[in-house]
């Protein structure tokens, strides 16, 4: 399994931070965090453009702001995240080759050339299924997702 994160796609960047925390950081308002209020938490850091792809593999907006720290609190609000990505994971599996092939071609620089069409379905599928699984263990465990945006 290889999921694409910032040592994959080293050259990809900005970077969105998923992290799980105990608490909160309940920021205010057109605020933005410390990297030390949150960092031990980070479980993965999303390129902009892997956010991207996504996006034009499956034909929707990103659920959430990429430009803002969005936190989710309640077991709801994560299990519907953690679905979001999860339905993106299935859009992709039914997506054709040829849109896959095209969006491939961006990360000529840091995923490896000879891989598949069908690998790096595979990768991307399996990436959003690894952030949905972090995001269902933080409901079961009670803890808060954030999202640190660029």
């Amino acid at each position: 399994m290889t999921v694409l994160n910032k040592e994959i796609l080293y050259d990809s960047g900005p970077y969105i931070e998923f992290t799980c925390l105990k608490q909160p950081l309940l920021i205010p308002e057109n605020d933005w965090p410390s990297k030390d209020l949150y960092s031990t938490g980070t479980f993965f850091e999303l390129a902009d453009s892997l956010l991207d792809t996504y996006c034009t593999i499956t034909k929707q907006y990103s659920f959430f702001d990429l430009y803002e720290v969005t936190e989710y609190t309640t077991p709801a609000e994560l299990f519907k995240l953690a679905t979001s990505f999860i339905e993106w994971a299935a859009l992709i599996a039914l997506t054709d080759d040829p849109k896959i092939l095209r969006e491939k071609s961006f990360y000529r620089e840091s995923y490896p050339a000879n891989a598949s069409i069908t690998e790096f379905r595979c990768d991307l599928i399996e990436t959003l299924l690894f952030i949905s699984g972090k995001i269902i263990e933080s409901a079961r465990n009670e803890h808060t997702i954030t999202i640190v945006g660029i």
